[in-house]
Formats: structure tokens, sequence, C-alpha cells
């Protein structure tokens, strides 16, 4: 009998294809199978609940570096979108926030243009955002509760 702390082991069947795949690259990382698949969706489940913008998932960042494939680590993108961000600009988590939605609409190739325009967009964004608030806190003062 499962204690009411403790929740029942979940098991799961994958596909033909992708149980092909886990098992190549459980052997690929020396790890079993399980274990693997673990790792991997506690990854994603990390990814899919964090506040941050970008998430490493280090399931993917050891098979890619074992598999002699790049990976943007996170770290570098707040770096990289800087080069593209007005230098009158502090950047902050927001902006990148703003920035990155803007960017996950993009249709077509992503131009050194492009991105110095969303950049632009994200800090007026920002802005904007900013100067809202104050008038919504000051708006707050003046009304009594």
């Amino acid at each position: 009998m499962t204690s009411p702390n403790r929740l029942p082991r979940l098991t799961l069947m994958l596909r033909k294809d992708l149980a092909e795949r886990v098992h190549a690259a459980a052997a690929l990382t020396t790890q079993n199978s399980k274990y693997y698949v673990n790792n991997c969706i506690e990854g994603c489940l990390n990814a899919m609940e964090s506040e941050e913008i970008v998430v490493d998932i280090p399931i993917i960042v050891i098979v890619r570096k074992i598999r002699g494939l790049p990976i943007l680590a996170a770290k570098w993108i707040p770096a990289i979108c800087a080069l593209f961000i007005p230098t009158t600009v502090s950047i902050t988590p927001r902006h990148f926030q703003i920035l990155a939605g803007l960017l996950n609409n993009h249709e077509g190739e992503l131009t050194e243009e492009a991105i110095r325009f969303y950049g632009q967009l994200a800090d007026k964004t920002y802005r904007q955002q900013i100067a809202f608030e104050a008038e919504l806190a000051a708006l707050r003062k003046k009304i009594p509760v």
C-alpha cells in the first residue's frame, strides 16, 4: 500500500521509434535507459517550470557535447542580446523577457537589422511598462481604499 506522502511509480510506454532512440542515446551517455529518461523528463519539467527566459537542460548539454555538436549555453544569451540592444540601456531580465517574446514571434530570416529593431522595440516596450506602472501606482495612492 502506498503511503499518503509518496506517489506511486509511473510506468510509461514509449513508441518503438522513441524507444530505439532512447536506448541509443542512453548508451552514448553510459546511462541505463530508465535513468536517461528520468533525466530527460526532469530537465524538461524544470525548464517548463522555470521563471528564467533561457534554461540549460543538463542532459541535452551532455549529449550534444558527447556528439561534438555545438550548443549555446543559456549564460551567453544575455551577452549576445546585449550586442543588439542600445548601449545606453541598462539591460534587465524584463528586457530579455520582452525581447524573447518578440523574437519567438518573428518569421523569416533573423538578420542583424531585425535583432536591432527588436532590441529597440523591447527597450521602448520596457520603458512604456515602467511608465504605466508608475502612473498606476500614483493613481492608487490618490484613490482611497
